[in-house]
């Protein structure tokens, strides 16, 4: 979320900062709450982001939520170049896990919490 309408940044982002950004293929997205500026635009542009401009609260609101569900996550071949295809992304859950003997589940500085069942 940008509110400025000008930047004052160290070093220079379109060189320095837009080639790191390509490198890491981190995808940058900004929604201005003022005015459409040259270098958030061609951020966005160049790491496959977008850019938007709310023109009043209820269009800021659906810019969030429209950013709050993630792109897809795009495959790479063994020649560095995108392909069409998405790649699933490993997660993690917690397993329920029991036990005959009480373990510690909780402790602060007051109380400590024992139990047999935990995550």
């Amino acid at each position: 979320v940008c509110g400025a309408l000008s930047t004052c940044d160290p070093g220079n982002v379109l060189t320095e900062t837009l080639a790191r950004l390509k490198a890491a293929n981190i995808r940058v997205s900004t929604i201005a709450l003022a005015a459409e500026m040259h270098v958030c635009r061609k951020i966005a542009d160049e790491t496959g982001g977008v850019l938007g401009v709310s023109l009043d609260r209820p269009h800021l609101r659906d810019w969030l939520i429209a950013q709050c569900v993630p792109p897809p996550s795009l495959r790479q071949d063994h020649m560095d170049r995108r392909s069409a295809g998405c790649e699933m992304i490993q997660m993690g859950f917690p397993t329920r896990t029991k036990s005959d003997i009480p373990t510690l589940v909780h402790a602060t500085r007051d109380t400590k919490l024992l139990a047999r069942t935990s995550y």
